[in-house]
């Protein structure tokens, strides 16, 4: 979904971008829970450091969609990288461990999901005049 000019100057996209780094980690840490009990398998993480600070600094370029309109353009989907933890490579999976993460990874989004409803509901608010 394109982010409007309206909205590419708040923090709206970052938050969206967010989310999904966040739904991201959540699949696979939940696909490293489902082969808890599978010989040989190791267990994976998804990192995105590198493309939520890439997200966190970036601007949006307006691009003309059609003549005398400019909108911002989509952003990009996040590109997050699923690779073997070297740290337990042939260990297996530690269950506690992952519990911890989903943990954290749905505080994460919960957070994220609640910043984006109160900046929305500020800018329905400043549409209608209301303070």
């Amino acid at each position: 979904m394109p982010t409007i000019g309206l909205f590419s100057r708040t923090a709206l996209p970052a938050l969206r971008r967010l989310m999904d780094l966040s739904a991201a980690r959540q699949r696979v840490s939940a696909e490293n829970l489902a082969n808890v009990n599978t010989p040989g398998y190791s267990r994976r993480e998804a990192r995105f450091a590198d493309e939520l600070n890439r997200a966190e600094g970036a601007t949006i370029d307006p691009v003309e969609t059609r003549p005398g309109h400019r909108a911002s353009g989509a952003p990009e989907a996040p590109s997050i990288e699923v690779v073997e933890d070297p740290e337990t490579l042939g260990e297996g999976v530690d269950m506690e461990k992952e519990m911890v993460s989903l943990a954290e990874t749905q505080l994460r989004f919960a957070v994220s999901a609640r910043l984006a409803t109160l900046k929305i509901a500020g800018l329905r608010n400043s549409i209608r005049g209301q303070v």
